[in-house]
């Protein structure tokens, strides 16, 4: 299911874009999981406006906006299954648009290397996040978790 108002936001914003089938959305979503959803693996990370600022320091010319499937977005419990809208691909020149209009959605951002991700929920400046976790700032997997 599109958001439309999303639609048009990443227009506005000069992107091409595309919806993300839901069997590839549920891949990137695993894939997110087993990468970045353990949220104790983050030996470090960004919080809040610190998390947006790093964000906005970044470039990719393509990304994926991905809603979170699960009923956990990093350390915040988001007690919600299934998707809630599409999945994106997004193309440009680099520069990342803002989201966090959008973070009732609870989603992350990844861009296509995977080095980075960026998530929204809707307990954004609240009780917690967004948060950016870099690939590099992860911990080795504990043990028992899948790889």
């Amino acid at each position: 299911m599109a958001d439309e108002s999303l639609d048009h936001f990443l227009s506005q914003c000069g992107l091409a874009w595309s919806g993300i089938p839901l069997e590839r959305h549920v891949s990137l979503s695993n894939e997110w999981e087993t990468l970045y959803g353990n949220f104790r693996r983050w030996l470090r990370h960004k919080q809040g406006a610190k998390a947006q600022f790093e964000y906005s320091q970044q470039s990719a010319k393509t990304f994926m906006i991905v809603p979170l499937l699960g009923n956990v977005g990093g350390p915040v419990l988001i007690s919600k299954r299934g998707p809630r809208t599409a999945a994106y691909e997004c193309h440009g020149k680099g520069t990342l648009p803002d989201l966090s209009a959008f973070a009732g959605t609870e989603f992350f951002i990844v861009p296509d290397d995977w080095s980075w991700t960026m998530i929204h929920t809707h307990e954004d400046y609240g009780f917690g996040g967004p948060y950016f976790v870099r690939k590099d700032w992860l911990g080795p997997p504990i043990t028992g978790e899948r790889v």
